[in-house]
């Protein structure tokens, strides 16, 4: 069995890059990472059935819980691969199956098709990664490749790498389906606990101090990567809890041929970055009372304790939430919906009382403050008392996987749903703020249709590709079913109320990037996808925003097609990047990583 990264030994070359297995998965550290419910039938002799599954998953009707049988059947069938000869052959029956199905009477059968194959093409390595000397006293890049891509083509960004002495992770961001792409979550984030200087999974945090030139290098290709990335990232969502922020440890950044970003998707990222700058303003407000409370003395842990106990208890409480159990099945997405803001009502006033925010993260703060005396029989034996009258001593780890579960599809589903309102609305035709404008969503057409045409060609070459495209495929619905993939992240922790889709999340945070590192955005006049206009702008946003150690530089001298800079000109690509990590090593004690001769 491959093993899920490839941590090849010796020098750096060909020979350890193609020693990286295009497929793996290690269940174990899957269910160590991730609380998700692991498909039931891996064997192989499911594949066959492959084609009446999608169907009875399509035949649903139209909306999430169709997608959702589609994207489990999809797994299913992936996930039982032994090694890259047969994911290859997998990969071919599922595509050509979905082909198959996008010509289907039904409307809602034809979406969903066509959402699992978009899905495909954009994730056309799933799980493929390359690891190369990752330590936590050397140097580190992780480089995400273009979406729809191969680890192969990240051959010349990976030498140029290897010869500086960088420690690399390298992989292409799976976005279908789903159970793929959480393992590849909790994979890289393994790697980036080991990178930064911390096992993972030991409960002690990260050993980062989050100055310029320590910390990892982030090599980001094209538009998606980011989105994909770092709202999840930065949000702490499943796997990437315990790592610290990405401002805190990205010690310079690299984006190459990104992002899209018109007039109107720059004022939402103007307008994300100034939300955050003024919560990162009332957060030092607070910061004298939040060190207060995260030194709560014993006897005052207690006192709160106490306080919730009296609450908990009362009689009205406690038939409130018997009425929750017999109005709503427990466990299910609504009940616990209900019961967490019956919990909240309960605790607002002593949050309050104790100096705590009164929300969902006055909880969090509380929980962390009291976390100091987790070894204090006084303060757990009140912790396990609470949780009697709260009901949740007796919810195992299954029980509470699937009740995460349940509520992340909720979060997926509503999400979906306000999505579709918009469009019925009609929003976006006058509101430059709320939906993109034609100029960049004809990027992501032109995106999505490079990658599926490059799924088709390959694993269904019987199919008429330009009929296919004309019947299927129009610019819209393109554009819909990109975002709604990206979309899907929303669901995983990212506080939907800050932004207005996962693209413009990821701009965002590449942006906040520049508050404490160096960045270079290598882009080009020839790129069909991704338009030189909208990275200057992109360019221009960050220094009206952004001000602090770092500095971003815009290089448009390669002539290349999009995703091919690197492939069309090694040498000034290398130049530039060269470039950026002396700045870094100017800007900080020691180099970023920069070694040898500027080529």
């Amino acid at each position: 069995q491959a093993r899920p990264f490839c941590s090849a030994p010796g020098k750096a070359g060909p020979a350890a890059f193609s020693a990286a297995p295009a497929m793996a998965f290690d269940f174990d550290a899957l269910e160590e990472q991730m609380p998700i419910e692991l498909p039931a039938a891996l064997l192989a002799s499911a594949l066959p059935s492959l084609g009446a599954r999608l169907r009875a998953a399509a035949a649903l009707p139209e909306g999430p819980a169709a997608g959702g049988a589609l994207d489990v059947a999809a797994g299913e069938a992936l996930w039982g691969a032994a090694g890259p000869a047969e994911l290859e052959d997998r990969t071919g029956v599922l595509v050509r199956e979905l082909a198959d199905l996008a010509n289907c009477p039904a409307a809602s059968a034809r979406h969903s098709a066509l959402h699992a194959l978009l899905g495909l093409a954009l994730s056309r390595s799933p799980g493929a990664a390359c690891v190369q000397e990752v330590a936590k006293d050397r140097p580190c890049v992780l480089i995400l490749g273009h979406a729809g891509g191969q680890l192969e083509d990240l051959r010349p960004q990976l030498e140029f790498y290897w010869s500086r002495g960088f420690g690399t992770i390298s992989m292409i961001p799976c976005f279908f389906p789903r159970a793929l792409r959480r393992d590849q979550e909790a994979r890289l984030s393994r790697e980036l606990h080991t990178a930064l200087g911390s096992s993972c999974g030991d409960g002690h945090g990260i050993a980062c101090e989050g100055a310029p030139g320590k910390g990892v290098l982030l090599h980001l290709c094209g538009p998606l990567t980011a989105a994909w990335l770092l709202p999840l990232w930065r949000s702490s969502a499943a796997a990437f809890d315990g790592l610290p922020a990405p401002e805190d440890c990205v010690s310079a950044f690299i984006w190459e041929s990104g992002p899209l970003l018109d007039a109107s998707a720059a004022a939402r990222v103007a307008s994300l970055l100034s939300a955050e700058a003024a919560r990162r303003r009332a957060g030092a407000e607070a910061g004298a009372a939040r060190s207060s409370n995260a030194r709560l003395s014993l006897e005052q842990m207690l006192k709160m304790q106490r306080d919730l106990q009296a609450r908990f208890s009362s009689d009205a409480f406690q038939d409130r939430l018997d009425d929750l159990e017999q109005a709503h099945e427990r466990g299910s997405a609504r009940f616990l919906a209900e019961r967490n803001a019956l919990f909240l009502e309960a605790q607002i006033p002593v949050l309050k009382k104790y100096g705590f925010e009164p929300s969902q993260k006055g909880v969090l703060d509380m929980l962390k403050a009291g976390a100091q005396w987790s070894s204090n029989p006084d303060f757990c034996r009140m912790r396990d008392r609470l949780n009697d009258l709260l009901g949740l001593s007796f919810e195992g780890s299954a029980e509470s996987a699937r009740r995460l579960e349940a509520a992340r599809r909720e979060l997926t589903e509503a999400l979906q749903g306000r999505r579709q309102q918009d469009k019925l609305a009609g929003r976006g035709s006058g509101d430059t703020g709320a939906n993109c404008s034609e100029g960049r969503e004809d990027g992501y057409a032109r995106l999505a249709a490079r990658c599926l045409r490059s799924l088709l060609t390959r694993y269904a070459p019987e199919v008429d590709i330009e009929s296919f495209m004309q019947e299927h495929c129009d610019s819209r619905l393109l554009q819909d079913e990109l975002h709604s993939l990206l979309d899907s992240f929303e669901g995983e922790g990212i506080d939907t109320d800050c932004h207005h889709d996962a693209a413009t999340a990821g701009a965002a945070a590449v942006a906040a990037l520049a508050s404490r590192a160096s960045g270079l955005l290598l882009c080009s006049e020839q790129d069909e996808v991704v338009p030189l206009g909208d990275v200057e702008r992109f360019s221009a946003l960050v220094r009206a925003h952004c001000r602090g150690a770092g500095e971003v530089v815009v290089d448009g001298t390669v002539a290349a097609a999009h995703g091919r800079l690197w492939q069309t000109d090694r040498d000034a690509c290398a130049r530039a990047a060269t470039r950026l990590l002396r700045r870094g090593a100017s800007a900080a004690e020691g180099p970023v990583g920069c070694r040898g001769p500027e080529r």
